[in-house]
């Protein structure tokens, strides 16, 4: 079993995704949207679940993903506002996303393994 968090409509709204539900208040919430066909996607799993592993026991911390083929309304959404409405596109598979309480921070660019996660 995996300790990534999956996201759907009940915790990360499509009409307001620059803010998460208040179940992440005061927390640092970082957020893989995907597509399961991507094999970047696919190639950055292993290291993604690593992060969520280590992390597991930290209660400031979530770590979760959405898989974007599910909502195609979320994704119609942000690509009509290009992302601007929202501070954050996601114009590439995998784009990762930090909210800090709840709130959009900023789009994650480093590298994809855990290292490189755990020292951002």
């Amino acid at each position: 079993m995996s300790d990534v968090k999956e996201f759907t409509p009940d915790n990360f709204s499509p009409k307001n995704p620059q803010k998460l539900s208040n179940d992440f208040k005061d927390k640092i919430t970082f957020v893989k949207f995907y597509s399961p066909g991507c094999i970047h996607c696919i190639n950055s799993q292993p290291e993604y679940e690593k992060l969520a592993t280590a992390l597991k026991d930290d209660t400031k911390y979530v770590i979760a993903e959405i898989d974007c083929s599910k909502y195609m309304d979320f994704m119609k959404n942000l690509q009509r506002h290009n992302g601007h409405k929202y501070g954050f596109k996601v114009d590439g598979f995998p784009t990762f996303i930090i909210f800090i309480n709840t709130l959009y921070f900023q789009t994650y660019n480093e590298g994809r393994d855990l290292n490189s996660y755990l020292f951002y």
